[in-house]
């Protein structure tokens, strides 16, 4: 195990001792004219309370792609609507220690977070988003995590009869179909490559399309949001409501590959929020 360990070690390229403990994650949904901090999620994905957030202002902070070796970056699918993945932790500084980096999902364009899984994982996102699957990037498995209702239960399977370094998950580029392939190595340098295909759940095509939002339908409509902090209450971005159909979180179904997802524009009444700044004009973070 130890040995093991040590090799894992060597594969991800991990330095003792790094000085990276002033590091905060920052968002916009203004395309860079108001920036603040991420809203960290009240509980884990466990049910508790995150520990020294009740004396302190923590905030969710993630790793991104400038350290991808070791941490999988923020992520997301145009196809998969609203979700953004991402590993990182809850605090005032971003972690750079194994034990208390964790795997994050947004379903809302990365307004709200949940702690969707303990530990580091490499994830991708298919069916047009109703499907979410992950892989433990740390140390070697023989297990695949996947989701179909968007982080809010998982399951797990067995892969191989032996213990896998996995590298990554891939799908086609449009995430639109169920099918993905995961490789990296076992034994040593011996590289591997699987198949997976979920159509073999068997799950339903989703129906009631034109009927999204009643009971009987499988979909929802979505508008992207800053949360009203910047403007953006009334479900207006940058001068546009922007409408999207798309799957219920609880919907046992999914959807065809050449399925497309219905989307509604309209022009907002402009606010100070649609503006964007002239240049070398400065905000202070988290203000307008």
């Amino acid at each position: 195990e130890e040995a093991d360990e040590t090799e894992v070690g060597r594969y991800h390229g991990r330095k003792q001792g790094r000085e990276e403990s002033y590091t905060r994650t920052v968002i916009t949904f203004t395309k860079g004219a108001v920036w603040d901090y991420i809203e960290a999620p009240r509980v884990d994905s466990l049910g508790h309370s995150y520990i020294g957030c009740e004396a302190r202002k923590c905030h969710l902070h993630l790793h991104g792609i400038s350290n991808y070796h070791n941490y999988p970056p923020f992520y997301s699918s145009p196809n998969g609507l609203g979700i953004v993945m991402g590993t990182g932790n809850v605090g005032e500084y971003l972690s750079y220690e194994e034990d208390e980096v964790n795997t994050f999902l947004s379903r809302d364009g990365g307004r709200t977070w949940i702690e969707a899984h303990k530990g580091i994982f490499i994830y991708e996102v298919a069916a047009h988003g109703d499907l979410i699957v992950m892989a433990d990037m740390t140390k070697r498995s023989k297990q695949i995590v996947f989701s179909w209702n968007e982080g809010k239960s998982w399951y797990d399977f067995d892969i191989a009869d032996m213990g896998i370094m996995v590298e990554n998950i891939v799908t086609d580029p449009t995430s639109s179909t169920t099918k993905l392939m995961v490789y990296g190595t076992r034994g040593g340098d011996s590289g591997v490559l699987f198949h997976m295909d979920f159509s073999a759940l068997n799950q339903p095509v989703c129906k009631g399309l034109w009927a999204a939002d009643t009971a009987s339908s499988d979909f929802e409509t979505w508008s992207p949001s800053a949360g009203g902090r910047y403007g953006g209450g009334d479900g207006c971005l940058l001068g546009k409501n922007t409408v999207y159909t798309r799957r219920k979180q609880a919907s046992e179904c999914f959807n065809e590959e050449q399925f497309q997802h219905p989307v509604e524009k309209k022009n907002c009444e402009c606010t100070r929020a649609d503006f964007e700044c002239e240049m070398g004009f400065i905000r202070v973070l988290g203000e307008m």
